[in-house]
């Protein structure tokens, strides 16, 4: 159960090219290409819901893992990736808009089994993207390690009131933005085969697992996941917090009033 860019030389050569008739008109040609092709790319197409995004993703999941162990021991970062899916379900136009990996065969890794995905056709031409996340380590408030001040008792009566007075959204006070709790509340709920797919995977490897993963982050003015750390996730499976992660990432938040909002969100595990 579970409880995201000379001028003037340059002029003067073009009116002798203009005299001599032909180099002009082939430019000029050129030029309009150019700026045919640049409008077309500029036109923005429908984003593919993430929670399709995210199905053949997952089903995939274990093959594009594989990418992590090709990076060695140890890997950790994150790679957002944004690519297009045909009429056809096919994958083009891969590209990494971000990465954090050490390791450049990660991302390459990444990027070919991404390009090599096949979604169900949409039926016209639609824009996607999704943020890898591997090796998220678990973090305190102030930013360190969880466990490195284990004997701080006030942080963890904190943390402990903090679990039991909600289970879910707390939106820090000193945002510049403003977001209603349950305005965050709909999408994570709406977005709930995301998470439920982390646990379903984790009870898997570890029957009877269980735990609390707690996520703290900045949804952008776009309302998008503009970062995200681990706020000490106790849930005994990395793998599930890594997923738990993208989860996020997928989703797309109401746009901020004012500016971004940083929170903790908490999802409690239990089977």
């Amino acid at each position: 159960m579970v409880t995201p860019k000379s001028f003037a030389l340059a002029g003067l050569f073009a009116v002798g090219f203009t005299a001599c008739g032909g180099a002009s008109d082939g430019a000029r040609s050129a030029d309009a290409e150019a700026e045919a092709k640049a409008a077309a790319q500029a036109v923005a197409l429908p984003e593919l819901d993430p929670q399709v995004v995210g199905r053949s993703l997952r089903g995939n999941e274990s093959e594009l893992r594989d990418c992590f162990d090709a990076g060695g021991a140890g890997v950790e970062g994150f790679m957002r990736i944004g690519f297009r899916v045909e009429e056809s379900g096919e994958v083009s136009n891969v590209e990494i808009e971000s990465s954090s990996f050490a390791e450049p065969r990660v991302a390459a890794c990444l990027e070919e089994k991404v390009s090599n995905l096949r979604f169900e056709a949409p039926g016209e031409k639609k824009q996607a993207r999704w943020t890898f996340v591997a090796g998220l380590k678990p973090q305190s408030d102030d930013g360190d390690q969880a466990g490195a001040k284990k004997g701080s008792k006030k942080k963890s009566s904190k943390r402990a009131q903090e679990d039991s007075h909600e289970q879910g959204v707390a939106i820090d006070e000193a945002s510049r933005g403003s977001l209603e709790p349950e305005e965050i509340e709909d999408i994570v709920h709406a977005g709930f085969g995301l998470f439920a797919h982390c646990y379903r995977e984790g009870i898997d490897r570890r029957p009877g697992l269980n735990g609390v993963v707690r996520m703290r982050m900045v949804i952008g003015r776009d309302g998008v996941v503009d970062s995200l750390r681990d706020s000490g996730s106790d849930i005994p499976d990395r793998e599930v917090v890594d997923c738990v992660a993208e989860g996020f990432f997928a989703l797309r938040f109401p746009k901020p009033r004012s500016g971004t909002v940083r929170l903790l969100y908490r999802i409690v595990f239990d089977s």
